[in-house]
């Protein structure tokens, strides 16, 4: 395939996912950016929160032609990062009270990492999901184990 073509292919790529990013009701207009290189695409912007990067990744992971998704997507701090511990601390109170007495929260900054034992896999997603949804934090080090 000549390069011309290749670059005709992608600019109608980088279209077909601009437009399924519009489509996607949990996204604020024009907060994503899209580039397209050799059947890549390079995802960038910031959101408020964690379920909005996820679901433009996955609103372009399947479009015809798309090899791959560089997801550069930010999430921005829209609180004070002091509560972000105690705010997550809470959820998983509030969510699992069980499951809340055998992690542990640090927060640096706007990252969260989370240690200690549960007994599923539904117990340590729903801690992750916790630590997510807290307003503020840009990434989560699920560094939680499963005891039997």
């Amino acid at each position: 395939m000549s390069r011309v073509s290749n670059m005709k292919l992608d600019v109608e790529l980088a279209r077909a996912a601009e437009c399924a990013l519009k489509s996607t009701t949990y996204l604020p207009e024009g907060s994503i950016r899209v580039t397209a290189g050799d059947g890549w695409l390079t995802l960038s912007g910031e959101v408020d929160w964690d379920y909005q990067r996820q679901a433009a990744t996955n609103s372009v992971r399947y479009l015809m032609g798309v090899i791959g998704v560089n997801e550069e997507i930010t999430i921005k701090p829209n609180t004070c990062l002091s509560t972000v511990k105690s705010a997550i601390e809470a959820a998983l109170k509030r969510r699992a009270h069980a499951v809340a007495q055998h992690i542990s929260v640090e927060v640096r900054g706007a990252e969260v990492t989370l240690t200690g034992n549960v007994r599923s896999w539904s117990e340590r997603e729903l801690a992750a999901s916790s630590a997510w949804a807290t307003p503020g934090v840009r990434r989560v080090f699920d560094s939680i184990t499963i005891a039997c």
